[in-house]
């Protein structure tokens, strides 16, 4: 009898923990919901030079090479608004590359401006896109801890946020001339504070 208790106790005890575990995880996930923003940034441009806000420090307003593109929804690919990636002071470094990139957002609830520290490696296999075959030249990667949020108005407004970007990008033309058109093909998940 008193192994039945018993074993009833613990299925009943695991049970609780496990319903307690889901109901947390739920609650983790609306959290990451309501405070993360994922885009997808894609398209082909031609690079055109405009002015972004300070990058070095010095107060000055800095010059990059920007692209337009269409902003989509992670999950379903709609396409949920329009930005920018603004890259500048690219650095060689091995055979990579540092990249000081500014992404506009702008978005039916809102815009915001934001910068990542970027780091650019060549692809090791033959990488081209899913759709018609244009290939990819670069692997693009960032990630900090730092509030990486510039601007913001709507809901973005007085809000700091931190960046993540992976993707990949043929940077061949980003280091040509301007008129130039380049692909990128980019996910950026802002983590909202």
């Amino acid at each position: 009898m008193n192994r039945l208790a018993l074993g009833t106790s613990v299925i009943l005890i695991s049970a609780g923990i496990a319903s307690n575990v889901l109901a947390d995880g739920d609650q983790h996930q609306k959290r990451w919901n309501k405070d993360t923003l994922a885009v997808h940034m894609i398209g082909t441009d031609i690079v055109e030079e405009r002015i972004v806000p300070d990058i070095d420090g010095d107060g000055v307003d800095d010059l990059a090479r920007c692209f337009d593109m269409e902003l989509r929804d992670v999950r379903t690919g709609r396409v949920i608004g329009h930005g920018a990636d603004c890259v500048a002071n690219l650095t060689p470094v091995g055979s990579g590359l540092q990249i000081d990139a500014t992404y506009y957002l702008e978005l039916n609830n809102g815009s915001l401006v934001i910068r990542g520290k970027n780091s650019a490696q060549p692809v090791l296999r033959e990488t081209v896109t899913t759709v018609d075959g244009y290939p990819y030249t670069h692997s693009v990667a960032a990630s900090g801890d730092w509030d990486a949020m510039l601007e913001g108005t709507g809901i973005y407004a007085d809000r700091g946020g931190r960046l993540r970007v992976s993707g990949l990008m043929n940077i061949s033309n980003v280091l040509g001339t301007p008129e130039d058109s380049a692909f990128l093909d980019l996910i950026l998940l802002i983590k909202l504070d």
